[in-house]
């Protein structure tokens, strides 16, 4: 675990060459930096398995019984492909939650340099 992230979760989008890349969803406090937790993916996990993508959230969607809905993670991330969202740029977008309640959602991606 990382000092900071209180939950996290992962989901796969589709990719060209590699057929699925790997997107994260962290509730993290602010201080947290996609640098930082990628840092963190590359010393403790294979490199193919890191997220290139880190979307920083108030909280995870959960069902009744406190499982992740990552059917909810997918409609997220496909909403903000759809609006033609570019990596590399802060994205903060409204986000409802499965029981009505907005959300903010911010994109902290990795700087790929």
């Amino acid at each position: 675990r990382f000092p900071g992230v209180s939950a996290a979760n992962v989901i796969g989008t589709p990719h060209p060459e590699w057929g699925e890349e790997v997107v994260a969803f962290v509730v993290a406090r602010p201080d947290i930096t996609a640098e930082m937790l990628d840092r963190f993916c590359l010393d403790n996990i294979a490199r193919f398995k890191r997220p290139r993508t880190y979307r920083f959230v108030p909280a995870l969607p959960t069902s009744s019984y406190g499982k992740i809905l990552k059917s909810e993670l997918r409609r997220l991330l496909a909403g903000l492909e759809a609006e033609g969202r570019i990596r590399g740029e802060v994205v903060v977008v409204p986000v409802a939650n499965p029981i009505g309640l907005d959300q903010v959602v911010a994109e902290r991606p990795v700087d790929e340099s």
